[in-house]
């Protein structure tokens, strides 16, 4: 076996079973509010999605992601329900922020619209003077001496920086605000059968006696 097509297919095992860890961890947790019995065909109240609707979605994701997402169905179903939720919320946007997107395909604007909605949530973002301050001190040694190097050149630059992950963490917590205030309803039925094709990986890891990778964080 060549090279490549070993790291490949260790790459594809690792994938499979990082997936299907947040599958089986997911399933095992205890009773769930957002289930609930909805109407015969809905499979999520709140934004009013079908089978067809996920099906349509997972279609239109590239290859490598659809075949991934396949395996976690009710993952992919989380996935949409937020996105229609955040779709709502970019129309709602100023008009003055609203990108152009004349002449996009669907897909397009939506990317479009929910970049900007993004940067609309986070614009006001700010990082502590003291944080800029200690990761300065902590990495003087890198900047000391060079040219540019002095806190006040560096100050920009270590904002950006640090800035980063704080608009990550600002916009996470914005889509939770989200789909908690939209009560947002999945199917008890559907993902009940959806849970019950999903093997415990753990179990088949360990009976196959390969070395695997899990991953016990946020899952997917």
């Amino acid at each position: 076996m060549t090279g490549s097509r070993a790291i490949k297919l260790i790459t594809a095992a690792v994938v499979f079973v990082i997936v299907g860890v947040g599958i089986y961890l997911r399933n095992t947790r205890g009773e769930e509010q957002e289930l609930a019995d909805l109407p015969e065909g809905v499979i999520a109240q709140a934004c009013e999605l079908t089978v067809s609707d996920l099906d349509a979605y997972l279609a239109s994701l590239p290859e490598k992601q659809r075949e991934t997402k396949s395996k976690d169905l009710e993952g992919a179903l989380e996935e949409l329900i937020e996105k229609r939720l955040l779709m709502a919320e970019a129309r709602k946007l100023p008009e003055e922020v609203v990108p152009d997107t004349e002449g996009m395909d669907r897909q397009e604007s939506q990317e479009v619209l929910l970049k900007a909605l993004r940067e609309h949530v986070v614009k006001d973002v700010k990082v502590p003077e003291k944080d800029i301050r200690a990761y300065y001190e902590e990495h003087k040694y890198e900047y000391e001496g060079q040219p540019g190097g002095s806190y006040e050149e560096m100050h920009g630059s270590i904002a950006d920086y640090l800035r980063y992950d704080l608009k990550y963490e600002a916009f996470d917590k914005y889509k939770e605000s989200l789909v908690a205030k939209a009560d947002v309803k999945m199917d008890r039925e559907w993902i009940l059968e959806v849970r019950a094709r999903v093997r415990d990986p753990l179990a088949e890891a360990r009976a196959s006696g390969k070395v695997v990778i899990a991953d016990f964080g946020r899952g997917i």
